[in-house]
């Protein structure tokens, strides 16, 4: 399956966090918003899971954890940062 890599968004890494943490807080109320995340860290997710899993399966690993992340964002805690959710993906992946 052919796929798109959006662009990464360079600058300094604590901007990007509060960037990120602002997104997904926004997201809650504005699911939309969570599109910055996806934009911001898919080249890294994606590629992440493909030197682990091999890149067919990563298109699936990395759309596993955006999926996740966008269903636990309610829980996200900007004093603790972001969760692993995409080594859990590959971890579960690689398991099976």
């Amino acid at each position: 399956m052919a796929h798109q890599h959006p662009p990464d968004s360079g600058g300094d890494a604590s901007d990007a966090d509060a960037s990120d943490a602002e997104a997904i807080i926004r997201s809650r109320h504005e699911p939309a918003a969570f599109a910055d995340i996806f934009h911001r860290h898919f080249t890294a997710i994606h590629g992440y899971a493909a030197r682990r899993l091999g890149t067919d399966a990563a298109d699936d690993v990395a759309a596993e954890t955006f999926l996740a992340a966008f269903r636990k964002r309610g829980r996200f805690d900007p004093a603790r940062g972001t969760v692993a959710t995409g080594t859990s993906c590959c971890w579960s992946r690689s398991r099976t």
